[in-house]
């Protein structure tokens, strides 16, 4: 009896691989070509969010803003709160969740590359972007894929300023002088 086990043992195993190598071809095969990871970490995301929270500002999108992004009034009436950073460069950066949670605003300004700004869905894709080459000028729509280049270095830079700075290792203790031997 116990022979006659063995083999239906093995066929289960057998089974059960073949199973679980299904599920990951399923799941390979169902995930969008060129999707990646999500841009942030729990960890990064979890920090900005509480930026945003603790320390974010209220600022109210101008409409030219939100019409060309294809915001709904709930998404960003009356306004949204925003955490904000300037760079080493002179460009502000800024990120607000929108106030029904399907998503967040995003935007980049600076001196010489004028403002992009980005509505980002929930799962940190890109819903829709648009630029102006100076201050007060009309928005126009970026092509997706010029778009989803520039959202891309957007979260790099974002990342970067969410990851805290590894502690500087701080040099050996040095040594004691030795006492010198009374006497000798």
């Amino acid at each position: 009896m116990m022979l006659h086990q063995q083999p239906r043992a093995r066929r289960t195993a057998a089974r059960a691989l073949a199973l679980v190598a299904c599920a990951a071809l399923w799941l390979a095969l169902s995930t969008p070509a060129g999707s990646e990871e999500f841009p942030l970490t729990r960890a990064q995301f979890g920090r900005l969010m509480t930026v945003v929270d603790k320390r974010g500002t209220r600022t109210t999108l101008p409409p030219s803003v939100a019409t060309m992004l294809g915001l709904n009034d709930s998404q960003y009436k009356p306004d949204i709160k925003q955490a904000a950073y300037l760079d080493a460069q002179g460009g502000r950066h800024g990120f607000a969740p929108f106030n029904d949670r399907t998503g967040f605003f995003m935007f980049r300004t600076g001196p010489s590359t004028g403002q992009t700004v980005f509505h980002v869905g929930v799962r940190f894709d890109l819903v829709k972007a648009a630029r102006s080459f100076k201050k007060n000028e009309d928005l126009i729509a970026l092509p997706e894929d010029e778009a989803q280049k520039e959202l891309g270095e957007e979260f790099a830079r974002w990342a970067r300023v969410l990851t805290p700075e590894p502690a500087a290792i701080a040099p050996p203790p040095a040594a004691a002088p030795k006492a010198e031997a009374a006497g000798h």
